[in-house]
């Protein structure tokens, strides 16, 4: 059927595919470690942004009734405001 440089050649061809295969395996396996270590930092970033912005959340609450607090005071105390208390306002969230 076939000749034995056939079969030779085809052993040949077969030992360098399997050659290959291993090492498309190998890539894959560094692939798939790369992408752990991608999606585990990815996380710790999402978790640090979520903490971000609950702090946020803390610090404009905060902010705001620091200013309520002193715009009550202001109006319940109008002399306060001659002595130098001022009106604690937000622009674009930034104190001003």
């Amino acid at each position: 059927m076939f000749s034995l440089q056939a079969r030779a050649r085809l052993a040949v061809r077969k030992q360098e595919l399997e050659e290959v295969m291993r090492e498309m395996e190998q890539r894959l396996e560094e692939e798939e470690e790369r992408m752990n270590v991608y999606n585990a930092e990815k996380k710790k970033l999402q978790t640090g942004i979520q903490d971000l912005e609950e702090q946020l959340v803390c610090l404009l609450l905060t902010l705001s009734i620091c200013k309520m607090f002193i715009l009550q005071n202001s109006l319940s105390h109008p002399s306060n405001t001659q002595r130098g208390i001022v009106f604690v306002t937000t622009t674009n969230n930034k104190l001003v």
